[in-house]
């Protein structure tokens, strides 16, 4: 938005009279005038500024230092690297299946097999108390697939003597778990 001002009008003057002296006095030079609001920026800046300086106090304290551990060991100590040597292709298939590694270390092996007749005792009780058949059954089958690997890999680390000694056991543990073929839940295994 502009005027046309002419120069003999005085600042403290009327538009009114400013008109008036624009028509009574020739226009020589005209000066144009812009009209701008106020700048309030002071709010802004002091807002502004107060915010900078909780940002660099927020920033000024002291760096902690961490320590960085490499735990891929511990992670392949636990298994988790398993999943990768199923996929080599150049490793056995009995390396790849992970049966070899079971058969390593026997202790291991005991405690799955501890591990094993706790969850029969306890899992395994509770689903069929509840009657939820199919997660008994899963649970049995899965229990007792682990047993039979398991007490397979301890019964080759005895002597031939003691060897047909605990696979009779095991022949006769796993009769009396499987059900008469005629029975319900003649499809457990």
């Amino acid at each position: 938005m502009a005027f046309v001002v002419p120069r003999n009008a005085t600042a403290g003057a009327s538009v009114r009279a400013c008109e008036r002296s624009a028509v009574a006095a020739p226009v020589r030079r005209a000066l144009t005038v812009r009209a701008a609001a106020q700048q309030n920026n002071d709010r802004r800046q002091v807002l502004g500024g107060l915010l900078a300086g909780i940002a660099i106090l927020g920033s000024s304290q002291k760096a902690m230092a961490i320590d960085i551990e490499d735990e891929r060991n511990k992670s392949r100590m636990k298994g988790y690297d398993l999943i990768y040597e199923a996929r080599e292709i150049e490793l056995p298939q009995n390396v790849r299946d992970g049966l070899s590694q079971a058969r390593l270390d026997p202790n291991v092996t005991k405690s799955r097999v501890k591990e094993s007749e706790s969850r029969i005792d306890s899992k395994l009780a509770t689903f069929v108390s509840k009657a939820y058949w199919t997660d008994a059954r899963e649970e049995l089958r899965l229990q007792l697939g682990t047993l039979r690997f398991d007490l397979g890999v301890l019964g080759e680390q005895l002597d031939k003597t003691k060897r047909k000694e605990v696979q009779g056991l095991k022949k006769s543990f796993f009769a009396a778990v499987r059900p008469p073929p005629s029975g319900p839940g003649h499809d457990l295994f």
